[in-house]
């Protein structure tokens, strides 16, 4: 190799990303005898919409999509850092230094919640719903106002609250 890099295609990431995927899924089955059922996204349809409207194995062949679990809790870290970044420009403080407060720890916190809420109860939607919610009432609780009723019971509940009251310990203080 003389260390240069040779183009191979004319055009945006997208478009390679399609003209790409429409190669390999159109030789899947011409050389394979194989046929491809889902697509792994990342929450953009793009591609899904141009491999359907294909029609590569005919129109009796539709393709699912299936979301990346990580991009749809990244989604939810992004989208709660464009509210603080949007009630900052308006000169309100979501992120102080006291509990119940938008801070970077709980905003990491609740995508990992909501990612668990996901993973734990697929395919039950409304089971997520409900372990989502959980999790947000659970990080907006205080020593005054505790918010634990809807989160897991038990002494393996993630819970810290009710895995106390489940193991008779006494419930620990929000710092």
């Amino acid at each position: 190799r003389s260390g240069r890099c040779e183009k191979n295609f004319d055009g945006s990431a997208n478009a390679m990303e399609a003209a790409e995927a429409e190669m390999l899924w159109k030789r899947s089955f011409k050389m394979c005898n194989f046929k491809y059922t889902t697509i792994l996204s990342d929450g953009d349809a793009k591609l899904y919409i141009h491999l359907q409207n294909l029609c590569v194995y005919g129109n009796d062949d539709l393709i699912q999509k299936e979301e990346c679990i990580n991009h749809v809790a990244k989604r939810v870290n992004k989208g709660l850092r464009h509210v603080l970044d949007d009630y900052k420009k308006r000169g309100i403080t979501l992120s102080e230094k006291k509990h119940g407060s938008l801070t970077d720890v709980v905003i990491a916190r609740l995508q990992l919640y909501y990612r668990k809420a996901i993973m734990e109860n697929i395919p039950d939607i409304n089971k997520m719903k409900i372990v989502i919610y959980a999790t947000v009432r659970h990080c907006g609780s205080t020593d005054q106002n505790p918010q634990h009723s809807n989160c897991p019971s038990g002494n393996a509940s993630w819970c810290f609250y009710n895995r106390a009251l489940a193991k008779g310990e006494q419930v620990p203080k929000y710092t």
